[in-house]
């Protein structure tokens, strides 16, 4: 998929692309799929972890879109940040695409 001002040589990296579903008015869906920990490396939690869920989920969400503005800010594809914290939280983000995609896909089975 190619969007203006991003070159050829761009080493950013995309995990999937998911193209001619009905969801979104059939914008490709461009997704970026990580999983980040509520500790950081020194085994130490991230500030305000211990008392907000999320935490890690919310500052990797705002990571990707500071990264990735050309994808945020499009209008020729849906941009998504799955992002799963260990110990198996998900973000709100990705549990609404699985709940949106399992919704088109029951529309096809037999009632």
């Amino acid at each position: 998929m190619r969007l203006p001002g991003v070159h050829a040589d761009d080493r950013r990296k995309i995990e999937i692309v998911a193209k001619h579903l009905p969801l979104y008015r059939g914008l490709p869906l461009v997704l970026d799929a990580t999983i980040v920990s509520p500790l950081r490396a020194n085994g130490q939690p991230r500030p305000r972890a211990a008392v907000i869920d999320g935490v890690a989920i919310t500052a990797i969400e705002n990571d990707k879109h500071t990264k990735y503005p050309e994808l945020t800010n499009s209008s020729e594809c849906k941009f998504f940040v799955l992002a799963g914290e260990i110990g198996g939280r998900w973000s709100e983000t990705s549990s609404k695409l699985i709940r949106d995609l399992s919704r088109v896909k029951s529309r096809s089975a037999a009632p």
